[in-house]
């Protein structure tokens, strides 16, 4: 009952945030050539102006060589910054994951097909860094251990650029098959691996299909690809001389789930996201994607499953959740939903509950798969999709859009400094706005997520609203000119 209580709360409360949308910023950022695929990875930088995009099947090098692009928003236009970085050779699949440092000057890029020294589909990993408008490798590529590895599932940096973490879910050095993970330092210009191996075991399924690192460097979420046979989970390690698990594996919901087939983090790696998109949430296949934190060294659930809205939606797939530093703003994308249109929504945790901002963002056209990846960026302000298989500049040439909240721009959010007093109140309260704000309206809901009340406010600094009469805890929905909207929480006595 209290899940139909929140569902109910979070459509009712939705269904008065019309004027709340995700603006695009600049154009469309797409693939070089038809078939690219551009869009099969991005990763931007914490402040959203800087975004690295992969094109696995991009032939610039060799048919599959794949390749990566940087763009920066200058001005309002995406701009690359220096050449393409192109895999090694043909079948590498280079950009199959990508990751950025939180200034955007170093990128990672995984090529898990490469076949380098220790054999096929070995896989490997370089770094590069920006210098004098262009990109020079930082230490040597980082070589999967054996054939079949394909190191470089998913590589995550740090904050910094100075470690990464690599999946290789097919390494059966211990003959169990079940993958593994390696993170590296780089020390006077090479890369040095940190601590052991972290391999997985029989119940793990492929292990390092999906990882992300802490800011820091120092905290590690490694998930699996459910196998069928048990739940697949999410383990979190903390770097302490070697890697240490923090806590107990966070399972998933049901057998054959893919739980874990993504997984983000946030900055201080207190708080995780991971994927289920074949868990059946609101209805069959819908997919679900959780949100855990850390308390005292156990991971509690952060309000409830984030559900496919319908069946076979399948959210949370493969590169399709992302968290803001703080842990406090989660993406999921959904690639499959309208004929693999795909779409992505957000949300922002309230309270102890999510509730979506925004509108759900579409793809362009069926078949894009819009949301194969996505990336927010630190601040939670700006958002980066992929659709792989868009046809906007030559067929399945993929594309990327860049996102943010409103119309206003950032310089301009004004509700932010909201505040209500007395709370609690026995009867009538004030709410200052601090500053004059533009055509706003309130919407006013229960604990059961009821409606009570809208009201156009027009132009204020700051108004009165006297509460129902019945005792409880109630939210005050603002939205302002331009779609910025901030929910405030009061108690009536």
């Amino acid at each position: 009952m209290k899940e139909l209580t929140i569902i109910i709360f979070t459509i009712l409360l939705l269904s008065f945030s019309s004027n709340a949308q995700w603006v695009q910023i600049g154009g469309d950022i797409d693939g070089e050539a038809a078939q690219d695929r551009s869009g099969s990875s991005v990763s931007m930088s914490s402040d959203g102006l800087t975004v690295a995009i992969g094109a696995l099947s991009n032939g610039g090098n060799g048919a599959n060589a794949g390749h990566v692009r940087v763009y920066r928003n200058i001005s309002g236009v995406w701009t690359q910054i220096g050449s393409d970085i192109d895999g090694e050779s043909e079948g590498d699949r280079s950009g199959t994951s990508v990751s950025v440092s939180a200034d955007g000057t170093r990128v990672a890029i995984s090529s898990p097909h490469h076949a380098g020294v220790n054999g096929t589909l070995s896989g490997q990993v370089r770094v590069y860094e920006e210098q004098d408008g262009d990109w020079n490798q930082v230490g040597s590529a980082m070589e999967g251990e054996a054939a079949m590895d394909e190191f470089g599932t998913e590589v995550s940096l740090n904050d910094d650029g100075t470690i990464v973490a690599i999946g290789a879910e097919g390494n059966d050095t211990d003959g169990n098959g079940f993958g593994h993970v390696r993170v590296f330092e780089v020390l006077g210009g090479e890369w040095i691996q940190m601590g052991s191996d972290i391999d997985g075991n029989s119940l793990s399924g492929p292990f390092g299909a999906s990882l992300c690192l802490s800011g820091n460097g120092q905290v590690l979420a490694v998930g699996t690809r459910e196998n069928n046979i048990v739940n697949g989970h999410v383990r979190v390690f903390q770097f302490d001389g070697d890697w240490i698990q923090v806590g107990s594996d966070i399972m998933g919901l049901s057998p054959g789930d893919l739980t874990g087939v993504s997984v983000r983090m946030s900055n201080d790696g207190t708080t995780l996201a991971m994927g289920a998109p074949l868990a059946n949430g609101i209805l069959p296949s819908s997919g679900v994607v959780r949100v855990f934190e850390n308390t005292a060294d156990e991971w509690t659930q952060v309000g409830s499953d984030i559900s496919g809205a319908v069946g076979n939606e399948r959210v949370g797939g493969f590169g399709g959740v992302s968290l803001s530093d703080d842990g406090a703003t989660v993406v999921v994308a959904a690639k499959s939903f309208g004929n693999n249109r795909g779409k992505v929504r957000v949300f922002q945790n309230m309270n102890g509950e999510w509730i979506q901002q925004g509108e759900d963002i579409l793809g362009e056209s069926q078949g894009d798969q819009s949301g194969f990846s996505v990336d927010l960026s630190g601040d939670g302000n700006s958002l980066a999709i992929g659709a792989i298989f868009n046809a906007g500049s030559a067929p399945n040439a993929g594309h990327v859009r860049v996102y943010q909240m409103g119309t206003t721009g950032l310089s301009e959010i004004k509700l932010a400094q909201a505040s209500v007093y007395p709370n609690p109140s026995d009867g009538e309260i004030r709410i200052d706005l601090n500053v004059l704000v533009e055509n706003v309206t309130m919407h006013v809901f229960t604990i059961q997520g009821v409606h009570v009340h809208s009201e156009n406010l027009g132009s204020i600094r700051s108004f009165t609203y006297s509460l129902p009469e019945t005792s409880g805890l109630y939210f005050l929905q603002l939205v302002a000119q331009g779609g910025e909207v901030k929910t405030l929480k009061v108690v009536k006595e």
